[in-house]
């Protein structure tokens, strides 16, 4: 791959170029379109990232440090709580600037494949597709979390991670914080790095750095998991493991995909709809820590033969779920791994009738971009899929087909002696995929935007309002009657900007709702549209914000 011809180069010429920055230049711009369009909009993990990170800058310590919710993004936000400016919109310019990193990541990880003109010319814009619809989808890390992997994803395939334990520790500690999944996943990359000196009898160094690489990581995540211990007792590296394998089965169940028998599985959800105090004084709602509030159970893998059924069980229909294209992009990811493992197997096809099994080198790239993307699937099968998790495979398959697609632009130059050629339905084929790809890209827009541009702004007007009707103290809200819905989250998302704090949904019993609001001094109750009131429901005497949420009545106590 390393000589320069009249088709491949190393992608600095005009052409190559010329195309980066106009894919720079049309992100700059949707992206600055989108910000305006949805940078009111909010979900309940945002709610939680964007809390932790005004905890730790007002300097509650105990209620900033959290088990469930990785620490780095919040840690990034944390100084900008400062600004009197919603901190929801210092969100949205980090990714939006983060979205713009990974273009010149994968730009950088392009060159270092050698990559061709013709091929940077159609990957980049669909890259660029892809941290758009990234960039603006989710109030989450995941973008940073696949910004942070590409770049890694450079590294890692150097190969000489186990020849810098230092650099490779501080690369773990990131990726940790990121996102503590990504340890484990870094630690398994790393044992394929050690598997791979072993076969080239170089494995006795390359083992001590191994070794090394972990007792830097402790050394320098210490801080952080002493003071994880502090505040939950138990020493983890994070909890959101175990409360997500034990949640696997009821998130099964949100998507459809109940596993028969399993119905007397605990509700690992139920803290977050019934009515709850908050896990800590500066906290909006209960979400915020679910290992120190909910109540769940995991299940030991090894535990039982029953277990252990039970986890292939959950395997198999995350499996059905990847093939069924009920989730476009999930499924997208897992042909972006299939493309991987396709050029895994014509590479080692041809590696093998040149030598043999001897001639298997597992540092080549097309085994390491199919074991980073079939690893990183791997953690996840063991829980439940949303397509969230695996934008990183989405990549992975984008570089598997440029792969793919140099192999050809090869072949073609060597049939031609030189004359770069195309076969008519190549073409066609590009031409059809690039189509189908931005149509899907503009209807996911359109779809995501008619769902969050309304409702996001009503949501923030409305808590503005609220902020400047109620005092701070009093600012204390829930939601009747029970329900897990839209209209409890939007609640949630209003409270939110309000500066409040909720306490979930009140019990349909009117007396019962009665004595729990004059006992929490509850102010404000959010009603779904057009849900009859009792007579004896206290909130019924208050006063009502009319069309202040879509499909919401509001309700605000008399001050």
């Amino acid at each position: 791959m390393a000589q320069v011809n009249s088709w491949k180069s190393t992608g600095r010429e005009a052409p190559a170029f010329s195309v980066f920055n106009s894919m720079v230049a049309c992100y700059s711009v949707a992206g600055l379109l989108m910000f305006y369009l949805v940078c009111c909009h909010i979900n309940p993990d945002g709610i939680a990232y964007l809390t932790i990170a005004k905890n730790y800058a007002n300097g509650n310590w105990h209620a900033a440090i959290n088990a469930y919710w990785s620490p780095l993004l919040s840690w990034i936000l944390s100084p900008f709580s400062f600004i009197p400016v919603e901190l929801l919109f210092f969100y949205y310019a980090l990714n939006f600037f983060l979205g713009l990193a990974g273009l010149f990541v994968f730009r950088q990880l392009m060159r270092q494949l050698e990559f061709g003109k013709p091929v940077q010319v159609l990957l980049i814009p669909v890259f660029t597709g892809f941290m758009l619809l990234f960039a603006f989808r989710f109030m989450t890390p995941d973008l940073m979390v696949v910004v942070l992997l590409l770049m890694f994803l450079r590294f890692w395939l150097k190969t000489d991670a186990l020849d810098r334990p230092l650099i490779t520790s501080l690369w773990l500690l990131v990726l940790y914080f990121a996102k503590p999944y990504n340890f484990i996943f870094g630690a398994g990359l790393l044992a394929y790095d050690l598997l791979a000196r072993f076969r080239q009898k170089k494995g006795s160094k390359a083992f001590q750095n191994f070794l090394l690489i972990f007792v830097y990581f402790l050394l320098l995540a210490s801080p952080w998991l002493i003071a994880i211990h502090w505040k939950y007792g138990e020493w983890m590296l994070s909890g959101a493991g175990g409360f997500n394998h034990g949640a696997a089965l009821v998130n099964l169940g949100f998507l459809g995909l109940d596993i028969p028998g399993m119905e007397s599985i605990k509700d690992s959800y139920a803290f977050m709809f019934r009515f709850g105090v908050q896990p800590h004084e500066y906290s909006v709602f209960a979400w915020e820590d679910p290992v120190l509030m909910a109540d769940y159970n995991d299940y030991n893998i090894l535990g039982s033969v029953d277990n252990f059924l039970l986890q292939l069980r959950v395997i198999w229909v995350n499996f059905r779920y990847l093939l069924s294209f009920k989730d476009v992009l999930l499924s997208i990811s897992f042909a972006g791994l299939l493309l991987a493992g396709l050029k895994a197997i014509l590479y080692g096809k041809k590696q093998f009738r040149n030598g043999g099994w001897a001639a298997i080198r597992l540092n080549d790239i097309p085994y390491r971009l199919f074991f980073f993307g079939s690893l990183y699937l791997l953690g996840y099968m063991l829980l439940f899929l949303e397509n969230r998790y695996l934008w990183i495979n989405l990549i992975v398959g984008l570089i598997a087909a440029g792969l793919l697609i140099e192999d050809y632009f090869g072949q073609a130059q060597a049939r031609a002696s030189g004359k770069s050629t195309l076969k008519w339905w190549f073409m066609i084929g590009l031409v059809l995929g690039a189509v189908s790809f931005y149509t899907f890209l503009f209807r996911t827009f359109s779809v995501m935007l008619e769902k969050m541009e309304p409702a996001g702004y009503k949501e923030y007007a409305l808590g503005r309002e609220i902020k400047s009707l109620v005092k701070q103290e009093n600012r204390i809200a829930a939601h009747w009657p029970y329900v897990r819905e839209y209209s409890l989250f939007s609640s949630w998302f209003t409270t939110y900007f309000a500066g409040g704090k909720h306490f979930n949904c009140l019990p349909d019993d009117e007396d019962a709702a009665n004595n729990l609001i004059n006992k929490h001094r509850i102010n404000i109750v959010f009603v779904p549209e057009g849900k009859p009131l009792p007579g004896n429901l206290v909130v019924s005497k208050w006063v009502k914000l009319d069309d202040a949420i879509p499909e919401m009545d509001v309700y605000l106590r008399p001050q």
